[in-house]
């Protein structure tokens, strides 16, 4: 199966690239007030300075050939740590050897890196797997320490943790905080589910979702919601947990509130949304459908949303057709829809990120109007909610 990251799981991430700019300028002048008259002590100091960057310039010659150093130390302290508190990860999160196949998989991957995919750049990448190790490392220290990150003082990305409501285990959720942040002002909140074979970090871990985040200064949530179960139950209430946790630690606007998914995630929007469809003003379905089985409460729940479907035309894992049929299903049931179908697009979203935008920016907006043609001909019927059909997803 593939990710986003158009590799296998285990061959999907990596780490951040924290090389030094090795600027050797500061070593080359001989620090203010440094006594002349003791030449011995000069020498010294001058051969340390000079030693110094020497190291920083040698470190980072060592990380830019081998970006992925830093990846292997991190994870591998992360998998240490979690070994030696495994019974304490095991009652707080309930399912210790799901995070333990997580970061071993993790580190067996760095290990041996995967070539850039198509979309990417090699920064993007190395950026991506940056994230991925940094936010695996947060959640093994706090599920380790019993010491959990507070919610409201995230600036950037970080993972915390939610208390689920139906069996009390704290489960993960990667957040994004927009630098840009005003507590006076109300902002707009996003909740993204991931899809199958990914975790709320690598939800996260790619710097263009971060982006268009930032650009548009939206809080961005990603909950591990329980994996891989196709958001079917307990996973519901883990995301309606991870709202109201958001809720209370931000100032969100409660009119531009909004849920979002990839590919298992994009199906998994028509699952989540109808429970509570009051809590969402639209909705993102990127390379997902709508199913047989959720159609009805769907059209029940979402007569007044607007729901944004995002495919590329190339897809080989989620139909094309199977978008098309999604749009025109609720465009007959009397459902605004916004259809953004990449000509070039793959399952891949860094393969048609002008269309993500395009969706994400007017959601945020509050575009409703119909838009976006499907093709003529028979399209045949909705998929069905199956296993057979779970198992084309990433």
């Amino acid at each position: 199966m593939r990710t986003m990251f158009d590799a296998r799981r285990s061959q999907t991430r990596c780490v951040r690239h924290t090389a030094d700019s090795g600027d050797l300028g500061p070593a080359r002048e001989l620090p203010k007030g440094m006594n002349f008259q003791k030449p011995a002590r000069t020498i010294a100091v001058a051969v340390t300075l000079l030693a110094s960057s020497v190291a920083r310039q040698a470190s980072a010659d060592a990380q830019a050939a081998d970006p992925y150093a830093a990846a292997r130390a991190t994870l591998t302290s992360a998998s240490a740590e979690l070994h030696a508190h495994f019974r304490d990860v095991q009652r707080r999160n309930g399912d210790a050897v799901d995070l333990q196949g997580r970061i071993d998989g993790d580190l067996a991957t760095v290990l041996q890196p995967p070539p850039t995919p198509f979309g990417w750049t090699l920064d993007e990448y190395v950026d991506a797997y940056t994230h991925i190790a940094t936010l695996d490392a947060s959640l093994v220290d706090q599920l380790s320490t019993g010491v959990l990150h507070d919610a409201a003082t995230v600036r950037g990305v970080d993972d915390i943790l939610v208390k689920s409501p139906v069996d009390g285990t704290l489960q993960p959720v990667a957040l994004f905080v927009p630098e840009s942040y005003d507590p006076s002002k109300p902002a707009p909140f996003v909740v993204f589910l991931h899809g199958r074979g990914l975790t709320e970090a690598e939800t996260l871990g790619v710097p263009f979702v971060r982006d268009l985040a930032e650009e548009s200064g939206a809080i961005v949530a990603a909950p591990f919601a329980r994996g891989d179960i196709q958001y079917a139950d307990p996973a519901p209430a883990d995301v309606y947990a991870t709202v109201d946790a958001v809720e209370k630690a931000f100032n969100v606007d409660r009119g531009r509130v909004y849920l979002g998914g990839y590919s298992m995630g994009g199906f998994g929007v028509f699952e989540v949304g109808p429970a509570h469809a009051d809590v969402w003003t639209a909705l993102l379905c990127v390379s997902g459908s709508l199913t047989n089985e959720d159609r009805d409460a769907v059209v029940r729940s979402f007569r007044n949303k607007t729901v944004y479907v995002v495919s590329g035309v190339k897809d080989d894992n989620v139909p094309h057709r199977w978008s098309q049929i999604t749009v025109r299903w609720l465009r007959e049931s009397n459902i605004a829809t916004r259809f953004y179908a990449d000509p070039e697009g793959t399952h891949s979203m860094a393969t048609f990120r002008p269309s993500l935008r395009a969706a994400w920016n007017d959601m945020l907006e509050g575009i409703r109007a119909d838009s976006g043609a499907i093709s003529g001909g028979t399209l045949g019927s909705l998929p069905p909610l199956s296993t057979d059909t779970r198992t084309l997803e990433p």
